[in-house]
This record gives structure tokens, C-alpha cells and sequence, in this order.
């Protein structure tokens, strides 16, 4: 896997887009999924709320202070329902600053596999930040995937695996699964696409037929352009104008394949694992 490459400074300005955009900014604390959070999707589950606020320059009251120490003191399984007590009431500009202080907590699994500064560690930190650093295991096929350098699988992971569990929030949190494997990127380059890369992507296609199928049937296109139950597709491209912008518009499943399939139907070898059905 060849990484898109980016500058400290290009990091930084995609991180705020990335996070900001694909999601929604509560100025008080709200219960999602079963998590309190604030912010840009910041959650209180943790012991070190009080350190992350400091360093985000936030002001509070002295008993806002002794709340968010009261949270880091709490039993992991009561600091929800002692952080939806919290009071605060962010500012935009605020909750920047937090969302910054915060994201270094969000790169443990962008450092574990040591990616440098790119596309492909901005969508693994904004999926840390929206699904938590807890409950995204080594356990899940997205670590092995990436462990190995294998794009395809990654993407496929990221793009359909990686939602989440909460049924109520499964279409949003796939829309911004939907954001986040564009950042990532099914190619190293779709311009340029190599022999082994498009047959690693022919291959990735045959392992998860139905399990593609199954989702778009939902929520986007299936493989032999069947519309779906709902377009989360054209929602995402509707809802993040900024990250379109940077990163290009969300593929339907046949968009997305199309680079590969071309590169083997102009070397002259087999396409028949693109095929709608097997």
C-alpha cells in the first residue's frame, strides 16, 4: 500500500475538515449510542477529561472542574450518566479546540501501524474519534487488513464493516463510513492501477459478494446497478460539500470498481469476479 502523503499543515486543516464535517456539533452534552458526548462527537469516557479540557484552553467554573473530575473518578460504567449532568455549553470555537487536544488520544491505532501523515491515517482517526478508542478492537478484520497492507480489504472494512452496533444511528454512521473509505482511498492511484492491485481488488469483491450486495441493498447500489431502499450515497455527497471538495464525491460500489475492472479488461485477462453475481 502506497500512502497519500501529506504535510503536518495538510494534516491538521483535513483533520478539523474531516471531523467537523462528517459530524454534528452539540454545544451541550447529549447521549449517542449509549456514550455522553459534546462537541464535535468528544466523549466523556475516559479518566482524563479533566487534562484534555485544560489543554484545550476551555474555561469552566470551580464546579465545572470538580464535575469532570468527579467523571475521571467515576467507574467506567457510571461516568455516562454522571457526564449528561455536565453543564457546559460549548462555543464553536470551543469545540475546535477540543477536538484538537483530543485527537491524539484517536491516533493509537494510526500509531500502531505507524502511517505517516496522509489520507489513510485521517479515515482511521476519524473512525477512532466516531466509534471510540475501546470498542475499535485488534480483534476487528479492519486491523488485520491494515497489519498486512492490504488497501482492498481495508476499504472494504472501513466502507461496510465498521459501522458500528447502534441500530438507531446505522444509517448515519454509515454515511460517514460511506466519507471516511473515500478518504482512504480503494487505490493506491485510480488513475494508474497495476496488474496485482486490480486483481487484489477482483478478489475482495469475490470474498464479500453478499455481504456487498446485502448493504447496498439498503442503503446505496447494488453490484448490477440496482437501486436501493435508500441513497445514503448521494446524502453523503450532499451533506459534506467541504470534504467533496477535497477528497471527491462518495462511488456507488460499480464507480468504485470500475478503475480495476478497466486495467484487467485492457491487459486482456479475466473480469468475471466484477460480475454482478458469481
Amino acid at each position: 500500500m502506497r500512502y497519500k502523503l501529506l504535510t503536518a499543515e495538510q494534516y491538521a486543516r483535513r483533520l478539523r475538515l474531516l471531523i467537523a464535517e462528517s459530524g454534528v456539533l452539540h454545544r451541550r452534552v447529549q447521549s449517542v449510542g449509549g456514550r455522553a458526548v459534546i462537541g464535535w462527537g468528544y466523549s466523556f469516557q475516559r479518566n482524563n477529561n479533566s487534562a484534555i479540557w485544560r489543554d484545550a484552553g476551555i474555561d469552566l467554573t470551580t464546579e465545572g472542574w470538580a464535575h469532570l473530575r468527579r467523571i475521571d473518578e467515576a467507574p467506567t460504567g457510571a461516568r455516562t450518566l454522571q457526564a449528561l449532568a455536565f453543564d457546559k455549553v460549548l462555543t464553536e470555537a470551543e469545540a475546535n479546540r477540543l477536538l484538537v487536544a483530543s485527537s491524539r488520544e484517536h491516533e493509537i491505532h494510526a500509531n500502531r501501524f505507524e502511517l505517516p501523515y496522509s489520507d489513510e491515517r485521517l479515515a482511521l482517526v476519524s473512525l477512532t474519534f466516531s466509534r471510540g478508542t475501546q470498542t475499535l478492537t485488534e480483534a476487528h478484520p479492519l486491523m488485520a487488513a491494515l497489519a498486512a497492507g492490504h488497501r482492498a480489504e481495508a476499504w472494504y472494512q472501513l466502507r461496510y464493516n465498521c459501522w458500528g452496533y447502534a441500530a438507531d444511528l446505522e444509517a448515519g454512521l454509515r454515511k460517514r463510513r460511506l466519507m471516511e473509505s473515500t478518504v482512504f482511498g480503494l487505490y493506491d492511484d485510480p488513475s494508474q492501477v497495476g496488474i496485482d492491485e486490480a486483481r487484489q481488488v477482483a478478489e475482495m469483491i469475490d470474498r464479500h459478494r453478499a455481504e456487498i450486495n446485502q448493504v447496498e441493498q439498503r442503503f446505496g447500489q447494488t453490484l448490477a446497478g440496482v437501486e436501493g431502499q435508500r441513497d445514503l450515497i448521494a446524502q453523503a455527497n450532499r451533506d459534506y460539500p467541504g470534504i467533496v471538495s477535497t477528497w471527491g464525491e462518495v462511488p456507488t460500489i460499480r464507480e468504485a470498481l470500475a478503475p480495476a475492472r478497466n486495467a484487467l479488461m485492457a491487459a486482456g485477462l479475466d473480469i468475471g469476479l466484477f460480475n454482478p453475481a458469481p
